[in-house]
């Protein structure tokens, strides 16, 4: 066996004993600490000596305490109070064990910086302290403004809860006492913040300084007041601004008895935190009760303060603020940096917010002293220790700000302050891309920002060489990686870039710069795809190069005069354009992953449709077949189970395409004015209602359970409105199909049944009637007789009949008729010259009739002015009353006699014109024509060669004529 030496086991001994002497000895100091709030309370009760009847047991005058032993006694209160808060730090331990780091045990006390408890304990304590010195009449220990700074600093400790999750919400608890009674509830516990509590306790103070004639030993100090400035500054309160600037007022306030000063002297301090509250305050608003102080408590303690019915201006106040602090002799440089960038920073996000509430001239205004105060911060920082670094979120708020002013200099002048900017960083002589990064005077968001606002700076101006300058500048920027690999361009600024060519001119130029400048932010989407970092791409760009390629397109249709090779040749060159817009979409969608949205769709089917009219009936199919492409790859997602989309909630579910986009497709198809065109408009709509019809009760596995196993999605697919209907009617009464009007009075009656069951969005309108009384005019309404349904056995109606019919159901329906749809009764009574002559002859007393009608609507004289109103006649009125003389009455007196009238109330209204004049013509011989015109007797013996009429309307009196050129 192996022996040691007994002088090698000596110093092990010495050093464990040590250890072991240390452990108890911190042991010892920690129970010296750890000691019981109630306690404390409680020997604070026996010390101040309350009687169980609430007087209290005061010692004879003889035998009160002297100075020292009043001095010793708040001494030991303070020191009372100052254990209830502190020992919570030294007791804030998470006992942890083992491998996995589950919490065995819950906090032994809680943590200072988020329970409340110990500062409510503070409270309380010196709460009775205050009560005994009232019941007293001042013979107890009165608290002094250490009592009170220990009591606001217990909760002035207390942050934010979960601080490194970055969840920014403050500790709020409920009060012990009661905000409001109700007899059936209860009470009602105020929710309190530490700023209430603060202000609270600064309230008590003052009233306490008020009851012993306000000696300096209980005044609040400069840092009571700070501790709530801060807290305004760095808060969310709504009214922070106004609460701030009511606490700079109280402050420099006069105390109300003597000649002692001001209440407290704001120092550097205290003007900055209120700056900054006040600057981060966006909207000018009234004083009310619900300010840092009320006025009927300023108003007792004796303090003057400014009445609750005024209005004021932040802004304008943070600049009064900021003069002061200059002024101030004592005034660290410093604080006055760090007033002057916040106060920066407020004037540009109010000119920014409040742009559409403030002038010009204001706007301007606030732009121009937040560049002057810029330019005053950088020679100041220039000055001060290199730890002073102009924030980059100033630079960015002064050039959002000059975003605003459409004028060339403020792009100019916001273009110089990015670069000076850019500048500034990169000459710092600390400059490091990773320590500036670390900093927080500098964020890659906030440079990103500044290109942006420079950019948009020049689209306001309408600068597209200087925002594309800007642009190229930004690029520069990334790719040299002068500021590190997390500065990234912001979509936006190419956005704006595209958005500026495209709002130029319709030149195909402008296309393909937007289509350059695209491929250019495709590059930087790609980089960062490399790099393992997302970057989203919107279709918002896609969509300016898409809209900026289709107004490329010709919109001038050539002259009847052209031949069909030339219409052919240019229906083709404006086809071509639109599909390589439509290129755009293929490659946004299967290149680069894009998701296209509503406007993407939006745009292609608007530009089909604008071409598609007769003779050039391809641009109609490929709307449709656009339309059915989305539609396919909605029922794609839905078969392979996008469970996502049935997890949105009701409001957020974007349903596209949308009743817009069918109603594209369907005008596109009515602009043909073909059978195959209303045929195809009529099937899309039955489509449309079977989708919607069809998507009401669907059968998911991923999908809200319920008893049945389906789950109600009542806007899966878009719903057919009002208009896709009229555009169906309209389809149908241009086609001139001999079941036109059938169709179009069974889509009528569709409506009023949804109409009648419920739906109030489907209540039929004027278009539709009209519309559907448009269907007579080319199509006879047919109508069985006897039980075969033979075609043959049906007879056709009358027309006029039917037209009047849908106008009279259109006034009980409380739908106003305009003049289109008397027009289109009129039309369709003159439709009838292939009827017998009684059927004429009541066609002939309906024209009339509405004729009247629409006459007595709005009565004109002959020296009145035109009014332009939708319900009083028009040129169409008379030259269709014209069409009724020539069809319905034969050659006679009462020919002429109705169609002298109608000429003359025709010219009399200044609705004259070609139409007009060629109707008049047809009818009546020459003679009689140029009697009623009136143009010489050297034109009687002209005699009817053509059905053109001779005469023009330029040749007549201007005055026939004046509301057709106005």
């Amino acid at each position: 066996m192996r022996i040691s030496h007994p002088g090698k086991r000596l110093p092990r001994l010495l050093g464990v004993m040590c250890v072991i002497l240390i452990i108890e000895c911190g042991l010892a100091l920690v129970l010296s600490f750890r000691i019981d709030t109630d306690a404390a309370a409680r020997s604070m009760t026996r010390m101040t000596r309350v009687g169980r009847r609430g007087r209290t047991s005061t010692l004879p005058r003889a035998h009160q305490p002297t100075m020292e032993a009043e001095a010793t006694l708040l001494h030991t209160f303070n020191s009372d109070i100052a254990r209830v808060t502190f020992p919570s730090l030294f007791f804030s331990l998470h006992h942890r064990g083992g491998k996995s780091q589950i919490p065995r045990h819950h906090l032994l006390r809680p943590s200072p910086f988020e329970d409340p408890a110990s500062a409510q304990t503070a409270e309380r304590m010196l709460r009775r302290m205050l009560q005994n010195r009232q019941r007293s009449d001042g013979r107890t220990v009165c608290p002094d403004r250490r009592t009170f700074g220990l009591v606001a600093g217990a909760y002035g400790r207390l942050r934010y809860v979960n601080r490194r999750s970055k969840d920014f919400r403050m500790v709020t608890w409920y009060g012990e006492e009661s905000k409001t009674h109700n007899s059936r509830s209860g009470e009602h516990r105020a929710k309190w913040t530490p700023t209430d509590k603060l202000v609270q306790l600064l309230q008590l103070q003052l009233e306490l300084c008020a009851r012993e004639g306000w000696p300096r030993g209980i005044l609040p100090q400069v840092g009571a007041y700070n501790r709530i400035l801060k807290r305004l500054a760095r808060g969310r309160q709504p009214l922070r601004g106004v609460q701030a600037l009511e606490l700079i007022k109280l402050m420099q306030s006069r105390i109300p008895v003597g000649e002692n000063g001001v209440l407290c002297k704001p120092d550097s301090a205290s003007f900055e935190f209120a700056i900054e509250a006040i600057a981060s305050f966006r909207k000018p608003v009234k004083m009310n009760e619900k300010t840092i102080l009320p006025h009927s408590f300023a108003s007792d303690l004796g303090f003057e303060f400014p009445a609750g019915s005024s209005e004021m201006n932040c802004i304008g106040e943070a600049e009064v603020l900021l003069e002061q602090l200059e002024s101030m002799a004592n005034s660290t440089e410093n604080h006055y940096f760090n007033a002057c960038r916040h106060l920066i920073e407020g004037l540009g996000r109010h000119v920014v917010t409040e742009a559409k509430h403030n002038t010009q001239a204001a706007r301007e205004c606030f732009v121009h002293r937040s560049v002057e105060l810029l330019v005053r911060l950088e020679a100041l920082a220039q000055a001060l220790p290199p730890s002073c670094i102009v924030p980059s979120s100033t630079f960015t708020s002064v050039i959002l700000a000059l975003s605003t002013i459409k004028r060339s200099s403020s792009a100019q002048q916001a273009e110089e302050i990015l670069l000076r900017m850019l500048n500034y960083y990169r000459d710092l002589d600390s400059f490091d891309c990773n320590g500036l990064l670390s900093s927080q005077s500098f964020n890659t968001r906030d440079l990103s920002k500044a290109f942006s606002g420079a950019i948009a700076a020049h689209s306001s101006a309408r600068d597209t060489v200087g925002a594309e300058r800007v642009m190229n500048k930004m690029c520069e920027v990334y790719e040299s990686g002068a500021f590190g690999g997390s500065f990234v361009p912001d979509v936006r600024s190419f956005g704006s870039v595209i958005a500026l060519y495209g709002k130029k001119h319709s030149y195909r130029s402008n296309a393909d710069h937007c289509e350059r400048i695209l491929s250019r932010l495709e590059d930087v989407a790609l980089a960062e795809k490399h790099r393992g970092r997302a970057y989203h791409l919107t279709a918002q760009p896609y969509n300016i190069a898409m809209l900026a390629r289709v107004r490329s397109v010709g919109t001038s249709w050539p002259r009847r005069q052209s031949s069909t090779e030339e219409k052919r040749a240019h229906a083709e060159a404006n086809n071509q354009i639109i599909l390589r817009a439509q290129s755009l979409l293929d490659h946004m969608e299967y290149s680069m992953n894009v998701k296209p949205d509503p406007y993407t769709y939006s745009i292609l089917l608007n530009a089909w449709c604008k071409q598609s009219r007769p003779g050039n009936e391809g641009p109609a199919d490929e709307a449709e077949m656009l339309l059915r492409r989305r539609i396919e790859d909605i029922d794609i997602e839905k078969v392979y189970g996008d469970a996502e989309a049935h997890d949105l909630p009701e409001g957020n579910v974007e349903i596209w395409p949308n009743a817009k986009h069918y109603a594209s497709v369907l005008k596109a198809h009515a602009q043909r004015r073909s059978a195959a065109g209303a045929k195809k408009a009529v099937a899309l709509l039955s489509e449309m209602e079977q989708r919607h019809f069809d998507a009401t009760i669907i059968a998911d596995d991923n999908a809200l359970r319920t008893k049945s196993g389906y789950v109600v999605e009542t806007k899966d697919v878009a719903k057919p409105d009002l208009v896709c209907y009229a555009i169906t009617i309209d389809a149908f009464a241009n086609s001139r199909l001999p079941e036109a009007s059938v169709v179009a009075l069974r889509l009528l009656e569709a409506v009023e049944t949804k109409f009648s069951n419920g739906d109030e969005s489907m209540k039929p309108n004027a278009r539709l009637y009209t519309a559907a009384i448009l269907s007579l005019v080319h199509s006879p309404y047919i109508e069985e007789v006897g039980e075969d349904e033979n075609f043959h056995n049906r007879r056709p109606q009358n027309n006029a009949k039917r037209a009047w019919g849908i106008l009279e159901r259109m006034k009980e329906s409380d739908v106003k008729p305009n003049s289109f749809s008397y027009n289109y009764v009129i039309n369709c009574c003159a439709s009838q010259q292939n009827r017998d002559a009684q059927d004429k002859k009541e066609a002939f007393s309906i024209a009339v009739k509405a004729f009247q009608e629409l006459r007595a609507a709005t009565a004109l004289e002959p020296d009145d002015s035109c009014i332009i109103d939708p319900y009083h006649p028009d040129s169409f009125t008379y030259a269709f009353m014209l069409k009724c003389c020539n069809n319905l009455l034969g050659e006679g007196n009462l020919h002429m006699k109705v169609a002298s009238q109608t000429f003359k109330a025709c010219c009399s209204a200044g609705y004259l014109n070609d139409a007009v004049l060629d109707r008049l013509w047809n009818g009546v011989s020459p003679d009689q024509f140029f009697d009623l015109v009136d143009v010489g007797a050297e034109r009687v013996s002209i005699e009817r060669h053509s059905r053109e009429c001779p005469v023009r309307v330029s040749e007549l009196p201007s005055a026939w004529s004046r509301c057709c050129n106005s």
